[in-house]
């Protein structure tokens, strides 16, 4: 969309393109003369008359001058075909112009017909001068130098920047260092030619930056929704809320506790009766439960961890560890 003097060069390019395409671009070029314009003519039908005076029907004609009269008529077509094609990529040149400029300048352009007088209008009013355009390089290249805070726009800032390498240190020294290396080496070498091109050390970088800093530069989307990245957030969470606060867990007799608060497992829970029984279904659970190594291991830690923090005492902790006590007296405290 052209609506400053700052999208006037890639919107002349966008146009220039199209125009190019369809071999129009020097019917239309607005830095040329219009009086030195190249003319768009439909080239005239061959004519009987042209190889025999009088002559108004084929038969008229000589042999070799019907083979040379029907060739004519051959380049004719195509040369109309290729007119036509041209008159009407200009039209859509003309409409593709009324389309992408803002609406307060179409004034600009509502007394002219064609896109070379629509251009030139244009382009007298939005294309910037040299010395315009000189302090808003100078301007952009001094805000370039430095790279910038929001880390998801750095992307966007590499395809901006050329010379980009000495600004990218903050982000990564160790890259940044690395290509300037390769570059003096070069230069030293007498094999400047042989250096790579600018887009390709922005290709490079943002690569570099995709696997190197996924996370920082914002490109992590497809580790998001692939899953990976929200399952590691979890662990790196530990089952933390938004609020930070840790969530309590569902214990394998399927109430909502940590291991050392269960009155099945902790045999030592201050708040466990001597004479505690478990429900025969949640007594059944934690035995089916326990029969997981793993599961099990993490109960003896939990137990074990808990049991280090209570006060020193004569008793001695007993765990349960899913099999029938040798006693009889199961979930009990000797």
């Amino acid at each position: 969309m052209l609506n400053t003097p700052d999208d006037w060069f890639n919107w002349l390019f966008i146009c220039k393109d199209f125009a190019n395409r369809h071999d129009l671009w020097q019917y239309v070029n607005p830095d040329i003369a219009k009086e030195t314009l190249p003319e768009r003519t439909e080239a005239a039908k061959p004519q009987l008359i042209d190889y025999q005076a009088g002559a108004v029907r084929l038969s008229d004609l000589t042999i070799d001058d019907r083979v040379s009269y029907q060739w004519e008529c051959d380049q004719w077509e195509l040369s109309r075909s290729e007119y036509r094609t041209q008159t009407k990529a200009m039209a859509d040149l003309n409409m593709d112009i009324s389309k992408t400029i803002a609406v307060r300048h179409i004034h600009l352009i509502k007394d002219y017909k064609n896109p070379y007088d629509q251009l030139v209008a244009l382009k007298k009013f939005l294309c910037p001068t040299n010395a315009t355009r000189r302090c808003e390089l100078a301007d952009k290249y001094n805000a370039l130098k430095v790279a910038p805070r929001a880390v998801k726009k750095i992307e966007q800032w590499l395809s901006d920047w050329e010379d980009f390498l000495i600004a990218c240190k903050p982000l990564d020294q160790e890259y940044a260092t690395s290509c300037l290396r390769e570059i003096f080496q070069h230069e030293a070498r007498g094999t400047a030619d042989e250096t790579s091109s600018p887009d390709t050390y922005v290709a490079e970088m943002t690569t570099y930056l995709r696997r190197a800093k996924p996370q920082s530069t914002g490109l992590a989307v497809s580790a998001a929704e692939l899953g990976i990245a929200n399952s590691t957030e979890h662990q790196q969470r530990g089952r933390r809320n938004r609020d930070g606060v840790r969530q309590i867990p569902m214990c394998i007799c399927r109430k909502k506790h940590w291991y050392p608060d269960c009155l099945i497992l902790n045999t030592r829970h201050p708040q466990r009766p001597n004479d505690y029984q478990p429900a025969a279904d949640e007594a059944r659970k934690v035995q089916e439960a326990r029969r997981d190594p793993k599961v099990n291991t993490r109960i003896k830690n939990a137990l074990e961890r808990w049991a280090a923090r209570q006060p020193q005492s004569t008793g001695k902790l007993r765990i349960d560890d899913g099999k029938p006590p040798a006693n009889g007296n199961a979930f009990a405290v000797t």
